[in-house]
């Protein structure tokens, strides 16, 4: 994704920069912690650090052939307000000891490279659908034009919108529409097959 912007109905996900910092400190603490480390000054260029390593991602991944994991601003596009973050995120794992998920008939003792997904939205942002919005941008963009491919095997994970998970053959990335009600998701994953 390096320096790619993309823009959805309502947002725009693009690169960090340097003065996204005292919003993003104050989400991500508010979202992952307590909230009491807004005005701390250590927790604050802990962040920074952060930040800093997040924006030389974008610039260095590409350079380097990498894939483009790594972290990036969710803004309203009407207002640029930076409501939060989003990021594919590596996952090198034994996924196929669990015998749902290989392609074979034994469980090869490799690890296998997977892509996952990654967010977090502002808590006075939350239930209006933006993580959905922005989910369903990064996988277009990683399935359309990083070219991600699922396999023979894929499994679909949901975690934001009730937990639920499945693995089928030949599964196809499955608009995330509707699932902030998961008694829908059949039927939306249904219209799209």
């Amino acid at each position: 994704m390096s320096q790619t912007t993309i823009e959805t109905q309502r947002l725009i996900i693009r690169s960090f920069v340097l003065e996204d910092l005292p919003g993003i400190h104050r989400i991500l603490d508010q979202t992952f912690g307590a909230g009491d480390k807004v005005d701390d000054e250590i927790a604050l260029q802990e962040r920074r650090s952060w930040l800093e390593w997040s924006i030389l991602n974008q610039h260095w991944f590409p350079q380097l052939h990498q894939p483009p994991y790594g972290d990036r601003a969710v803004a309203l596009k009407e207002t640029r307000a930076v409501i939060g973050v989003a990021g594919l995120v590596p996952c090198l794992e034994f996924f196929d000891q669990l015998p749902e998920l290989r392609t074979t008939p034994q469980a090869s003792g490799f690890a296998t490279p997977e892509m996952g997904l990654f967010w977090a939205i502002d808590p006075s942002h939350q239930r209006r659908g933006y993580a959905t919005e922005a989910g369903q941008a990064l996988i277009a963009y990683a399935f359309g034009t990083l070219r991600v491919f699922p396999g023979r095997r894929a499994v679909r994970v949901v975690p934001g919108f009730g937990g639920f998970a499945e693995a089928g053959d030949d599964l196809r990335p499955c608009t995330l529409s509707g699932f902030e009600r998961p008694e829908r998701r059949e039927e939306v994953c249904n219209k799209q097959s």
